[in-house]
């Protein structure tokens, strides 16, 4: 992304942060500079394309291939995306929550129904990331 809009990231280095701080601070702060339409139209741009497909990646690798430690910033992304636009983001979850397998290749039976929807309303009622991030370490345990 800092490739694609150098005017977003003013250098290499902040190109490679968290996108947390990426949308929560270079782009979405600063109303009173004369570009802030211009960031703000790339984040709506870049959301618009990859929003979906930013949820849903994240879901599957909270629940397949990140370790528990990683799932606090997990968790700060989807802090950032809910602020960001509260009704698209809960779009996007439900739809990534919907495509994760309600079983294992095993057998196994992961999250039921009921769980997926717990999870689905915890993640839209948090009052901070932190709170995301207990959440995603709960639900992810029924995928592993």
């Amino acid at each position: 992304m800092a490739r694609r809009c150098p005017s977003i990231c003013s250098n290499r280095r902040e190109g490679r942060r968290a996108p947390r701080h990426w949308l929560g601070y270079r782009c979405l702060t600063g109303q009173h500079r004369e570009d802030f339409e211009l960031r703000k139209n790339l984040v709506h741009g870049f959301l618009g394309e990859s929003g979906a497909l930013l949820v849903a990646q994240l879901v599957q690798a909270c629940c397949f291939y990140l370790v528990p430690s990683m799932l606090g910033n997990v968790a700060d992304v989807m802090w950032e995306l809910r602020i960001f636009d509260r009704k698209t983001f809960c779009r996007w979850l439900e739809d990534a929550l919907k495509a994760l397998p309600k079983e294992l290749s095993a057998g196994a039976i992961t999250a039921t129904e009921k769980q997926v929807t717990e999870f689905h309303k915890q993640v839209m009622c948090a009052e901070d990331a932190s709170m995301i991030g207990w959440s995603l370490m709960e639900f992810s345990g029924f995928y592993r």
